[in-house]
């Protein structure tokens, strides 16, 4: 029997590109839009992993929810750019899951987005735990971005 190498925590990668909504009329890219970010980020790791946001609630009953968020600002995005948005989980349980997202510019880190996510029934949207497929399929993401 072969010992098979740990495997690498993976991360979503995805590329944004900042318009004209994005910004203010300096072309500075309004604060809020790094949480819009961080918010289509994960949505891009969670379609990687077969698990839309359509498909969490039509198949698995699930809904997810933003339950904490913060960001912490290093530099501007400006319009125009050319964003890397980086995203992997922190934690995951059956009760919550962490996500971070860094938003990078030519490998300079402009800001950081942590949301802290849970679960809700969609017919009574009251929290529930996670399913277990989600988990299963968040697991090769968790701590690639320590």
């Amino acid at each position: 029997m072969t010992d098979t190498p740990a495997q690498q925590p993976r991360v979503s990668r995805l590329h944004y590109s900042v318009s004209y909504p994005d910004t203010d009329s300096a072309g500075v890219v309004n604060h809020c839009r790094y949480m819009e970010m961080s918010e289509r980020a994960r949505h891009h790791l969670l379609k990687s992993v077969g698990l839309s946001y359509a498909i969490l609630c039509a198949d698995h009953a699930t809904l997810l929810l933003i339950h904490k968020i913060s960001a912490v600002f290093r530099k501007s995005a400006l319009l125009e750019d050319e964003l890397l948005l980086v995203t992997a989980l922190t934690e995951a349980s059956r009760s919550r899951t962490s996500w971070l997202t860094r938003i990078m510019r030519n490998g300079t880190e402009l800001a950081q987005v942590s949301a802290e996510v849970v679960a809700l029934a969609p017919e009574s949207r009251t929290v529930q735990l996670m399913p277990k497929i989600l988990l299963e399929r968040l697991a090769p993401f968790i701590g690639a971005l320590d």
